[in-house]
Order: C-alpha cells, then structure tokens, then sequence
C-alpha cells in the first residue's frame, strides 16, 4: 500500500460507528487508520499520508486539554505538507483556528442540531451538487480565515464552509453521518434539546436522513474524489 493510499483519521469517541465517510473511502481502495487522540494515541506524521480527516467532538477547540494542543499543532504541521486535510464541525474549527480565525458560540447562545438548510456562496467543483439540507450538532461556530473562501452558509452560522488553498477544508456540518448514526447521538447526548426536538421532531430528521441517503452520499463520494485528486 502506498502512502498515497492512506487516509488518517481522527476520532474523538468510540461509541458509534458506520460513518459514510470512512466506508467511501474504503470502497474507493484508501487505506484508513484511525487516530484516538483524546485517549492520549500519539499522533503520526502526516507526511505519510495522502490526506487526513478529523471528525467532531463534544469538547470546544477552545479547551485546554493537551490532546486539543496536539491536535492544533498537528494541523499547523499538515498545512506544510503535502498531505490534505478535511476537518469535520471540531476539525473543521481546528483549521480555522489554526488559521488565526476566532471560534466562539453565537452571540445570542443559538446552536444548530438537524438538518439545516445550507445556501452555495462561491462555485467549488466538490460542491457544485451538494443537497440543500445537512446534518449539524454545534452550539460553536468558525469565523472565516483569512485568505480562505467561503463555500457555504447557514442562517444562524453564516461561515458553513471554506476552503484554504486547493486542499484544506473545513465544514461545519455533518455529511458523515448517516440514519444509523444520528440515532445514536440522539440516544447518548441531549444536546438536541436546545432545538426543543422532541420525539417526534427526531424522528422527522432520522426519516429525512434515511429518504435523502443517496443524495448525500453521491455528493460527498464526488466530493471526496476531488479533493483527493486536488
């Protein structure tokens, strides 16, 4: 396996598991290996690897915890290689903080849980089909970084995505997830309650996941492919 066939990815729990993002690439021949930084794994070299990914996590960028650090200075790191880079909600708030942007909570304590309409502001190829509604779980969100272009917005968290030169970028939402996943989070995290979601209104989102499946994974499969490719 050669080293432009690695993907390194970092999670921050193993209580779920089946994320879309790791079986695509699976299925596209990459070779993945996980990272469990917060449960103090030390953190490889990026230059052996062909991209790396990091997904979300309950914690804030802004905590003072050494595997947080690490994962800051990792990524300061990667910028200088030639190893891409997709952060995902907290990685995708690592690169933007990395890059000097601030990462804060809205200013009127606002969060995002569901599917959230999410509106194109500059053409990307890698984003040019992506479907209107995504899945999030934030209450912190990224100022834009300088030198960066804004891809996307919402209208409580306007910076939804950017990308930083050809191949760094950082999301705010969720396009790994899948049905089986948000029902997990909805059962191990309560934070859906800021967005009042009762049962009802959680079932709606699990129903949207399962009915616009397809959607979502033909875009992020064309959307990895690119990126991969930059």
């Amino acid at each position: 396996m050669t080293a432009n066939k690695k993907i390194l990815i970092f999670k921050h729990s193993r209580t779920w598991t089946g994320d879309r993002c790791s079986g695509l690439l699976e299925t596209k021949g990459y070779q993945i290996d996980w990272c469990y930084p917060m449960e103090g794994e030390s953190l490889p070299d990026p230059d052996d690897y062909r991209a790396a990914i990091i997904f979300g996590s309950r914690d804030s960028v802004n905590d003072h915890e050494p595997w947080i650090k690490a994962e800051l200075d990792w990524t300061e790191r990667c910028l200088k290689t030639n190893c891409a880079y997709l952060g995902i909600c907290f990685g995708g708030q690592i690169l933007a903080k990395v890059l000097g942007a601030e990462v804060a909570k809205h200013e009127d304590d606002l969060t995002e849980v569901g599917f959230i309409d999410i509106a194109l502001n500059q053409k990307d190829e890698g984003f040019a089909s992506m479907p209107s509604k995504l899945f999030q779980w934030h209450k912190e969100g990224f100022e834009l970084p300088a030198d960066s272009t804004l891809l996307c917005s919402s209208e409580r968290f306007p910076n939804q995505a950017f990308r930083y030169k050809k191949s760094f970028y950082g999301l705010q939402f969720h396009p790994e997830v899948t049905q089986s996943v948000i029902g997990s989070w909805f059962s191990t995290n309560d934070d859906y309650k800021s967005e009042g979601l009762d049962p009802a209104s959680r079932q709606r989102h699990l129903d949207y996941a399962n009915q616009h499946h397809d959607a979502i994974t033909d875009w992020f499969s064309g959307f990895l492919d690119r990126w991969l490719t930059n």
